[in-house]
């Protein structure tokens, strides 16, 4: 083994001990929640909580929609590139072309990690907000029972 062939050596195991993380993307504020923890007394705050509510579900399906289609891309992405890398490299056995075009592809494989994340995030807000429309809805109903008595 030649002295060039230790300093690559160290040169990689320096460069594999150094990771980087994916950067998850910042999800935007759809809804002020508190703002909108009141004791509804009349009919028309209930309606602009309610419409309020409506509309950040409509922008939040909006930005699932995105999401998914940047997160398809990504995924595309890095398959596409493992496959590139998978089949240029020379190396034996077939685990360590596996192994090489993984870490090849770590860029790819992180933007796919963060768009599913920020997929998953708005998900989760999307369900809160048909929960806080139904919550909604059975104040509304209380409230109409309440004005007939």
């Amino acid at each position: 083994m030649s002295d060039d062939e230790i300093d690559l050596n160290k040169a990689e195991a320096n460069n594999l001990a150094k990771i980087k993380l994916p950067r998850f993307k910042e999800k935007t504020s759809f809804y002020d929640y508190e703002d909108n923890i009141d004791d509804y007394e009349n009919m028309e705050s209930l309606a602009e909580a309610t419409n309020n509510a409506r509309l950040a579900l409509f922008k939040v399906t909006e930005a699932i929609n995105e999401a998914e289609r940047k997160s398809s891309q990504a995924k595309v992405k890095y398959e596409r590139a493992y496959r590139r890398f998978y089949l240029s490299s020379n190396e034996k056995p077939d685990s360590a072309r596996r192994l090489r075009a993984e870490l090849k592809c770590e860029q790819y494989e992180d933007e796919m990690i963060a768009q599913e994340q920020l997929k998953n995030e708005l998900n989760r807000v999307s369900n809160a907000l048909r929960l806080e429309l139904q919550t909604l809805q059975g104040i509304g109903n209380n409230l109409r029972q309440q004005m007939r008595m």
